[in-house]
């Protein structure tokens, strides 16, 4: 009887481990989200995270550079979608791109400075907004079709 259980227990830790492997760790598996403050993220790599979403009410934000830790390379698409109470954003130096539909909807935003180093925005990133001051870094290569 013993050996019976032993067996279960052994195949269900496979199992777990199997799973863990194909979903846990695999590009394209699924992918956990952190939290950091009023943000929440996703782990690129060891050293940097992309920005999923935002919680907060803050009227002028200052996005910074690091979460747990982590440098903020990315800012995935929609991640600030419809955010009626953003009006300003300052995006840190170390974003290299900005999602499609990033910023979009956000009703109330007139006023963007991306930091030095975004070299690609995404279709709609700032779509449905009151931008009248935006500051592109000469960086930016690519800017998808309706900004």
């Amino acid at each position: 009887m013993q050996r019976t259980r032993c067996g279960s227990i052994k195949k269900l830790i496979c199992v777990v481990l199997v799973a863990v492997m194909l979903f846990g760790f695999v590009p394209g598996g699924i992918v956990a989200s952190s939290t950091a403050g009023n943000f929440t993220y996703r782990i690129i790599d060891a050293n940097n995270v992309a920005i999923t979403g935002y919680t907060g009410t803050t009227a002028n934000l200052v996005i910074h550079g690091t979460l747990s830790g982590r440098i903020v390379r990315e800012i995935d698409a929609s991640a600030f979608q419809s955010n009626t109470n953003l009006t300003s954003v300052i995006i840190p130096d170390s974003v290299v791109t900005i999602g499609n539909s990033a910023f979009s909807g956000n009703t109330s935003l007139t006023s963007v400075v991306l930091g030095r180093n975004v070299t690609n925005i995404g279709a709609n990133a700032f779509w449905n907004t009151r931008l009248t001051e935006i500051t592109i870094p000469d960086a930016v290569t690519t800017i998808e079709a309706s900004v």
